[in-house]
């Protein structure tokens, strides 16, 4: 294990994390657990039930929290697993969308307002406890698929990644210096630094960098062992600065 990582998870394993997903998330841990080539003794990783009792004492407790291709949804049990239990008291609290959750069809002011909504009550609930953004995942076709569906008048999955990136930049212009987890900027990140990108009305838009997959949405054992690394990264640096808001 490399020094930067045990420092990051010496500060994080004393502390008390929620984070709120749906598969992708599971990838995301099971990444950090291949990533340490053992079953994490270094972290207490907690599997929760939305709505249920909040564990006690240090963790990094997890829930599948609403309905995927329902964001709204989320929103909801997000806020409603915080407030569930007065007396929990979070570090750190963290709820990230899937892929399926914005496509083409998404209206993406309106559930980037109410995520902003409910940002703004936790925090007057709250004020001590960190929240961390996290940007929306990206998907990839090849470009035949792509073409076949342009031909029949199918959404692609460019279409569905240029709603996806107009979220995330509202999401990093709305909170700039707040910790943030950037899912899309990694997974369209290849090894060796360049990105996954298309163009489109003469904008640069991103996805998901063909390494880290091999469905074309959820990442493989290379992709999560990247995106683990980063999230322990912000999760510690979010643990070392004091709450926004």
């Amino acid at each position: 294990m490399d020094e930067h990582l045990q420092e990051d998870l010496s500060r994080i394993r004393k502390a008390r994390i929620f984070f709120g997903h749906q598969s992708l998330g599971q990838n995301v841990l099971g990444g950090l657990s291949g990533l340490l080539d053992t079953k994490v003794p270094e972290l207490n990783i907690i599997k929760v039930q939305a709505g249920g009792e909040a564990p006690s004492g240090p963790c990094l407790a997890h829930a599948y929290i609403g309905e995927n291709d329902n964001p709204p949804s989320k929103i909801r049990a997000f806020g409603e697993f915080l407030d569930g239990d007065s007396s929990a008291q979070w570090d750190v609290a963290l709820l990230k969308f899937c892929y399926l959750d914005i496509t083409r069809e998404t209206d993406v002011p309106k559930l980037f307002g109410m995520y902003r909504e409910r940002v703004a009550a936790l925090r007057r609930r709250d004020p001590n406890q960190t929240l961390m953004h996290v940007t929306v995942p990206l998907t990839r076709e090849s470009l035949s698929k792509t073409f076949v569906k342009k031909i029949l008048g199918k959404p692609t999955a460019q279409d569905h990644n240029i709603k996806r990136q107009e979220y995330n930049d509202l999401l990093l212009k709305e909170f700039p210096g707040e910790p943030v987890f950037d899912f899309s900027r990694l997974e369209s990140t290849h090894v060796d630094g360049s990105r996954e990108s298309f163009r489109k009305s003469g904008r640069t838009y991103f996805s998901l960098a063909r390494e880290y997959t091999q469905d074309g949405g959820h990442l493989n054992e290379t992709g999560s062992k990247v995106l683990a690394r980063e999230f322990v990264r912000v999760l510690a640096k979010a643990l070392a600065t004091p709450a926004s808001g």
